[in-house]
């Protein structure tokens, strides 16, 4: 294989090395795809400075694996071993298996750089290790429509055999560390599995986007499920109740926390695994979260109460758990006497006391409410008000110390609004709510391929923007915003990373009023016009230079 100096260099200047190819004459071929775009190799075999042959050859030496001119070599390839990899699969990534020997699966592709980020792919749909050999795109798709027919069935997919492919444990094995590491390897937070008829279908959270991958084999998946479960510590022979669990290790060069999940379905149990990373986490200290000073200020405010309910509130995903985290470990002294209950613990605070919640147990965050109320805490924490039953304990607890939780909610005023939808009385609530924290997260522009451009108020207005969202917009005709081009660093999205938005929703003498009459939220949005949203929050990351217009017209 070759080394690592070798992989990096240009494939130009290896052909040039090996005296395949002049100084000049490359210089001729990189002068013609500036001009006119297209891949190098192309261009040189289409100057007839190199053949096709030798220019996979070089390819494949720099990625350090074999190269063959012709597929005859390996003869006629097993029925069984073709359907490791649909036709669909294969004429869809240019791969075609070839051999297997042991737990090893040779196949060959034609693009190297562009299919290595496959691999991970055919791990997960075959089970298999995966070798690579690399031969010409005609080679691969004489090959492919050879030997599979012209149509195939999503079907296909299923014809793996538990007796030909060897241990079903050692075929897990290497599905769930291909799974996890090329999630890992993606930046992705979330991986969903979800059986259909036909087969499972794989996708990533990426930076708070769904991506879609590879269909997974459905004969694959009940093994796989009883194995993570296995290693989460679920119950493998209960598949109608959902279940919770977890499981820690290092995938993708990245020390994980995943938490893992079960939910029947008409099709199978849907697992979704929840990835963490502490190394990436958003920091434990809200200063440094990205909270202007002002909402920092409102916030703090909030919590400076002796007693009463303070709320961080946004969709899932919003990063509301980070906030609470960074809430606690900010209010941690000495002085106080602070005890938490979440389900699951996610993140460990010095100095606080934490509690998991275990229904199983009856400790639910409603009863662990009620038990903390005979403690005598300055601060309670339940990680999510989801119930009736935890937010009667809440309001209950808040009439004697300061309670802090969290609501899935579009916005501040959204949470308002769920609480009484739950059946909170609207008098008590506007007597204990101290005030809520609105958060979504917005995209941050990748810093590799940054551009800036400028946009006039006409624009940002048709955009979807309004005055009031774009501050100073009467005294600016044009603003400089940015935006990303995409590059291999950020997979071609533009972005990469996250910012947190915040708004604050505090709770006045004419807000309380108005919460206590069951005040329609237009009016009290009206009432609260004055205040950031959420919306003008991400505005100023825009003008910032952190985000795109894009990603402020997602946060409404």
């Amino acid at each position: 294989m070759a080394g690592p100096v070798e992989k990096k260099k240009r494939l130009g200047d290896m052909l040039v090395q090996e005296g395949l190819l002049t100084s000049k004459q490359l210089d001729q071929a990189v002068e013609h795809q500036r001009a006119k775009g297209g891949r190098l190799g192309d261009i040189l075999v289409e100057q007839n400075h190199c053949t096709e042959d030798q220019i996979l050859s070089a390819l494949a030496k720099r990625a350090g694996i074999p190269f063959v001119s012709s597929l005859s070599a390996y003869g006629r390839v097993s029925a069984d071993i073709l359907s490791l990899i649909s036709g669909d699969l294969a004429r869809q990534w240019g791969v075609y298996p070839l051999s297997r020997e042991g737990h090893r699966l040779t196949v060959a592709l034609a693009d190297p750089f562009v299919e290595l980020d496959a691999v991970d792919d055919l791990k997960i749909h075959t089970g298999y290790d995966i070798a690579m050999v690399l031969t010409s795109g005609r080679e691969i798709q004489k090959a492919v429509e050879s030997a599979y027919p012209a149509e195939t069935k999503a079907t296909d997919i299923e014809g793996i055999s538990h007796s030909d492919s060897g241990p079903a444990d050692i075929q897990m094995v290497t599905i769930t560390n291909a799974l996890l590491g090329n999630a890992a390897k993606m930046g992705a937070t979330f991986i969903y599995l979800e059986p259909t008829p036909l087969a499972v279908q794989v996708r990533y959270r990426i930076r708070g986007q769904l991506q879609k991958k590879p269909n997974f084999p459905l004969a694959q998946y009940a093994p796989l499920v009883n194995h993570l479960k296995g290693l989460a510590r679920m119950d493998t022979a209960d598949r109608w109740l959902p279940q919770d669990g977890r499981v820690q290790g290092v995938w993708g060069g990245r020390a994980l926390d995943v938490r893992v999940a079960t939910l029947p379905t008409s099709n199978g149990e849907k697992m979704v695994l929840s990835l963490f990373d502490s190394s990436q986490a958003l920091p434990m200290d809200l200063a440094k979260l990205g909270m202007d000073s002002e909402t920092l200020l409102s916030y703090q405010g909030f919590l400076g109460a002796s007693k009463g309910l303070v709320l961080v509130a946004g969709p899932a995903g919003s990063g509301k758990t980070a906030t609470i985290y960074a809430t606690l470990a900010g209010l941690q002294s000495a002085e106080k006497h602070i005890l938490s209950i979440e389900d699951p613990i996610e993140r460990y605070v010095d100095g606080i006391t934490q509690v998991q919640a275990r229904s199983d147990l009856r400790l639910t965050l409603a009863s662990g409410l009620q038990v903390f109320r005979r403690l005598a805490p300055d601060v309670v924490m339940a990680s999510d008000i989801l119930d009736v039953g935890t937010a009667d304990a809440a309001m209950e607890t808040a009439g004697e110390c300061l309670v802090l939780s969290t609501v899935t909610a579009p916005d501040a005023l959204g949470a308002v609004q769920k609480l009484i939808e739950m059946g909170v009385p609207p008098s008590l609530l506007a007597d204990r709510l101290m005030g809520v924290l609105g958060q979504r997260l917005v995209r941050k522009i990748c810093s590799n391929c940054r551009e800036g451009h400028t946009l006039s108020l006409r624009e940002l207005m048709s955009a979807g923007l309004g005055e009031k969202e774009i501050r100073g917009a009467k005294r600016a005709a044009s603003f400089s915003v940015f935006r990303g081009r995409g590059c291999g660093q950020c997979m071609a999205t533009g972005y990469d990373g996250a910012a947190a938005v915040f708004e604050t929703f505090p709770m006045t003498d004419n807000v309380r009023r108005l919460v206590a009459e069951k005040a329609s939220p237009a009016l009290l949005a009206r009432e609260t016009a004055e205040r950031v949203t959420l919306r003008e929050a991400a505005m100023k990351k825009v003008l910032a230079g952190e985000t795109s217009v894009d990603e402020a017209l997602r946060v409404h």
